[in-house]
């Protein structure tokens, strides 16, 4: 019992880092222009938000217990609800203010609405209701298969992840499409595949843990990954006139991946030795869905015109940290308000 508590602990520790990382994306302006080297940067920095997500869905899902019918019933619906409550609202709310043209548009976007997203942050919803439908299947072959038969999914699945790297030098060589051998590898189901490793497969990781060459290793490839490779990737962008991470998906890339897994398992390994922060955690995790379905209306609709207004000439390094804690702190009292309804389990998670 002891030992489930502190799994669960180390990931709220994981929904709360991978929540604050997609505030803190979203918060750049856009008055200041996108190669400005911070919004670059943070950018950068937060990329694993939504495979972090993707992850943890993998470790708490499978393997499945109970039946499949049980189970879509359960996690489909807790995200096609949302879906289409938020994203109605949404488009009613750009109506009144004026930002969606005609009602034809509104029309046209209930239409878009049960096969993609009406509003682009709430892509993440689709994408995760798609795996879901796909999750009994591959609970099942996880709960038959050998642990080498899962790595060697994930060896093919990495080599995916590199290949838009090499077709941004060889274009139309290295590219992924329906046609070519990896395809049947690619996806955010990979992300799922690898939280579900992680988190069940120790590979005398505690026992390694307490070296310090193996930490040394953990901190540095950590800075690397952080410090040195965006000046590598602003050079190639600069030199050789390359839209890399614009060109692919910004989180199917390798970089993103090793960033998910260090990240990943620094807070699996680390977090009971920052116990300060347990009961923040635990209070904020079960909101995180809920704070991740408010705050860009929060943050783009008030909180940029507040900056805009009282704080124009604050420094593009420091607004995107400022407008973050603002959205954050709203976006948590507006849930814990839709919190203390009835319904708020079907449009909120809680």
């Amino acid at each position: 019992m002891q030992k489930q508590s502190a799994r669960i602990q180390w990931m709220d520790g994981v929904r709360v880092i991978a929540c604050l990382m997609v505030i803190l994306m979203h918060a750049p302006m856009p008055s200041t222009t996108a190669s400005n080297a911070f919004n670059a940067f943070y950018s950068y920095l937060n990329v694993p938000c939504i495979p972090l997500f993707f992850m943890l869905s993998g470790a708490l899902l499978f393997p499945i217990k109970g039946s499949s019918r049980q189970f879509l019933t359960k996690r489909v619906s807790k995200l096609v609800i949302p879906a289409v409550f938020w994203s109605s609202l949404v488009l009613i709310f750009r109506f009144y203010k004026g930002q969606v043209a005609t009602s034809e548009h509104i029309l046209k976007a209930f239409f878009k609405m049960p096969f993609g997203p009406v509003e682009e942050v709430y892509w993440y919803l689709y994408t995760a209701i798609g795996l879901y439908l796909f999750a009994p299947i591959l609970s099942v072959w996880l709960a038959n298969t050998s642990r080498r038969m899962i790595e060697g999914y994930l060896l093919l699945w990495s080599v995916t992840l590199f290949l838009p790297y090499l077709d941004s030098f060889f274009p139309g060589i290295f590219n992924i499409n329906p046609y070519t051998t990896l395809f049947a590898f690619t996806g955010f189901t990979g992300y799922m595949i690898l939280g579900y490793y992680l988190a069940h497969f120790e590979f005398h990781f505690k026992a390694w843990y307490k070296h310090y060459p193996l930490r040394s290793g953990m901190v540095i490839l950590t800075i690397i990954l952080i410090i040195g490779v965006p000046p590598f990737v602003y050079l190639i962008k600069r030199v050789f006139g390359h839209q890399l991470l614009l060109k692919y998906d910004f989180y199917l890339v390798s970089h993103a991946m090793l960033m998910s897994v260090i990240v990943f398992l620094l807070i699996k390994y680390w977090y009971h030795c920052f116990p300060i922060i347990h009961k923040l955690c635990a209070f904020l995790a079960p909101l995180t869905f809920g704070i991740y379905l408010v705050h860009f209306i929060i943050q783009r609709d008030y909180v940029w015109h507040w900056m805009e207004t009282y704080f124009p000439n604050m420094h593009s390094g420091v607004a995107p940290l400022f407008i973050s804690m603002i959205t954050l702190l709203i976006s948590t009292i507006v849930v814990l308000g839709i919190k203390r309804l009835s319904f708020s389990k079907y449009i909120i998670g809680v």
